[in-house]
C-alpha cells in the first residue's frame, strides 16, 4: 500500500489547505465527476478519494450530493452573470443590451462548453435542482430587465420583461444547438441571436436610439 502523502493543492500542503482553496478543489473535482458519470453516478466516496480528504472534510463544505451539484451549477451561472454585468458597463441603447447579453452568454459557453453541458442537462434531476435553475435564470432575466428599463423607458415594463425572457430563452436553445456545432464562429451565433431579437422588437422605433 502506498504511503505517499496526498498531493499539494494549489501549492498548499495537506493539512494546510485554506478553506476557500479546498472548496474550489472539491467543486472542480465534483464538476468533472458529474460530467463523466452524471448525477446518479456521482458519489461522495469518489469525491473524497479524488480530493485526498476524509468524508467529514467534504461535509464541512457541502451537506449532500444535491448541495454539491447546486454549487456547481451556481458557479457556472455566476461566470455568465459576471460577464453580463461587464457587458453592461458602456451600453447606450436597447440594441446594445441585446448584443451585450448575447455575446456574454455565448462567450461564457465557448470558454467552457463542458460545464454548460452540465448546466443544460440539469433540468429534471429533482424538484430542488429545478427550483435553483429557475432562480438563476430569473436573476439573469431581471438583469436584462433592469438595463432595458433604464435605456427604453417608453417601451413599458411588461414588454421589456417579455423581451428579456425571449432574449434569455432563445440564447439557451441556440446555445444547445451551437454546442453540437462548435465549428461555427461565436460571432455568427451572436449575429443570429441578436438579429432575431431585434427583428421582433424592431417596430419600436426607440430601441436603437441613444438615451
Amino acid at each position: 500500500m502506498s504511503t505517499d502523502p496526498p498531493p499539494a493543492v494549489m501549492g498548499h500542503r495537506h493539512g494546510r489547505v485554506p478553506r476557500e482553496v479546498r472548496h474550489k478543489q472539491l467543486l472542480d473535482i465534483s464538476e468533472q465527476i458529474f460530467l463523466t458519470k452524471g448525477y446518479d453516478g456521482f458519489s461522495i466516496e469518489e469525491l473524497r478519494r479524488s480530493a485526498g480528504v476524509s468524508r467529514p472534510v467534504v461535509y464541512e463544505h457541502f451537506r449532500s450530493k444535491e448541495a454539491i451539484f447546486i454549487a456547481c451549477i451556481t458557479r457556472i451561472w455566476e461566470i455568465y452573470e459576471t460577464s453580463l454585468l461587464d457587458s453592461a458597463a458602456n451600453v447606450h441603447t436597447f440594441k446594445d443590451v441585446v448584443v451585450g447579453a448575447s455575446d456574454a452568454y455565448f462567450r461564457t459557453l465557448e470558454s467552457n462548453p463542458r460545464a454548460w453541458e452540465l448546466l443544460n442537462n440539469a433540468r429534471g434531476i429533482n424538484v430542488t435542482v429545478d427550483g435553483e435553475l429557475d432562480r438563476l435564470r430569473e436573476l439573469s432575466v431581471q438583469r436584462i430587465v433592469e438595463l432595458g428599463k433604464v435605456l427604453t423607458p417608453n417601451m413599458g415594463h411588461e414588454r421589456i420583461e417579455a423581451y428579456s425572457h425571449i432574449i434569455s430563452g432563445a440564447a439557451e436553445d441556440l446555445g444547445r444547438w451551437w454546442s453540437r456545432n462548435l465549428d461555427i464562429p461565436r460571432s455568427r451565433i451572436v449575429e443570429y441571436h441578436t438579429d432575431a431579437i431585434l427583428a421582433l422588437a424592431g417596430r419600436f422605433a426607440d430601441i436603437t436610439d441613444s438615451v
